[in-house]
């Protein structure tokens, strides 16, 4: 047998075997995929469409939120919606199930959805993963310890009493109010005094 018939039969045995092990570790995936989607099918989770099951209930209206209260009485623990038959978005306000999460060693993996703030807000600490999380992480761990956020409570607690004191007319009259707004001037007051030591007053101002 020629020296170069005896390459070819190496060349074509090493793809075959390389094909082999992509098959084994793709079929592997989907096994473990599979898997875990039939263990999710097993949470609780309100009726949805046979083909996009609660896609079309999830999103940022007002109808969206009082569809995901109304699950929450229902299933205060934990509750699965699907976006589609394979995409599971699973909500929960058990704080024993999110100590499991937070407690987990290492960063959290970001969802595909974060990719899309890239270009926005770069890879910063919002958005990132691995290396470029653990350096940003570091860096910030001690401006936000719990020792020098500690000395900004009096400041927390005199804008939320403002806060209250503005929406405490409005309790029983009926009267709806657009709640963003004031929570996004008390979070000026708060910065303002915090980083800048600035009486801004955002919130008696309006």
């Amino acid at each position: 047998m020629s020296p170069l018939l005896i390459g070819v039969l190496i060349a074509l045995i090493v793809l075959l075997l390389t094909n082999l092990f992509t098959v084994i570790r793709v079929v592997g995936s989907l096994v473990t995929w599979c898997r875990n989607i039939k263990r999710l099918r097993s949470l609780p989770s309100p009726p949805g469409h046979w083909l996009w099951q609660h896609a079309l209930k999830i999103g940022p209206t007002q109808e969206s939120l009082m569809y995901m209260q109304e699950n929450h009485k229902r299933h205060p623990n934990l509750c699965v919606y699907w976006i589609g038959p394979f995409i599971p978005c699973v909500l929960t306000g058990d704080t024993e199930i999110m100590k499991v999460f937070l407690q987990q060693p290492g960063e959290s993996p970001k969802a595909p959805a974060y990719r899309y703030f890239e270009k926005w807000l770069g890879q910063g600490l919002e958005v990132s993963s691995g290396a470029v999380w653990r350096k940003h992480r570091k860096m910030l761990t001690s401006a936000f310890h719990f020792d020098i956020l500690k000395q900004y409570i009096p400041v927390y607690n005199e804008v939320s009493h403002k806060l209250l004191d503005i929406w405490r007319p409005f309790v029983g009259t009926g009267e709806s109010i657009d709640v963003s707004e004031y929570t996004n001037l008390c979070t000026m007051d708060v910065l303002l005094k915090c980083i800048f030591s600035s009486d801004s007053n955002c919130l008696e101002n309006k």
